[in-house]
């Protein structure tokens, strides 16, 4: 289960959503956990499913906007895009060399969700308020 400091980091105003995001926040914080214990094996599975459910909840806000007519949609769509990518780099890096720069590199994507929950997702669940959605 989430800490509540975590809830807190990540939260942008929708219930579901942000409980999402607090999985998310627990994959990254035990992705962190694995690269620190040296447990290469356990850091691939757990890039693998963090991009899996990345790219579930991705498509579930993105289906949201869309329904709704989000005005930010194609913004928000390319920091989407962009974190698939960055996912799956650094998977190919951990892949080749496994201690190199890993753990600043998770600690940078910790910060990135961090920050799109708190600019881009909030200004979504702004946006679902304001429109009665939800």
């Amino acid at each position: 289960m989430p800490s509540s400091k975590l809830d807190d980091h990540a939260a942008a105003g929708l219930e579901g959503m942000d409980h999402e995001h607090a999985v998310e926040m627990q994959m990254v914080r035990a992705l962190e956990a694995a690269l620190a214990a040296g447990d290469r094996a356990k850091v691939l599975v757990l890039m693998d499913q963090l991009e899996i459910f990345a790219n579930a909840h991705f498509l579930a806000e993105q289906h949201l906007m869309r329904l709704h007519a989000y005005p930010g949609f194609e913004s928000h769509e390319v920091e989407h895009d962009r974190l698939i990518a960055e996912l799956r780099e650094l998977s190919t890096r951990i892949l080749g060399h496994p201690d190199e720069g890993a753990a600043a590199s998770v600690e940078a994507l910790e910060q990135w969700l961090l920050t799109h929950i708190h600019t881009e997702d909030e200004a979504l669940a702004e946006f679902l308020r304001g429109k009665g959605s939800v």
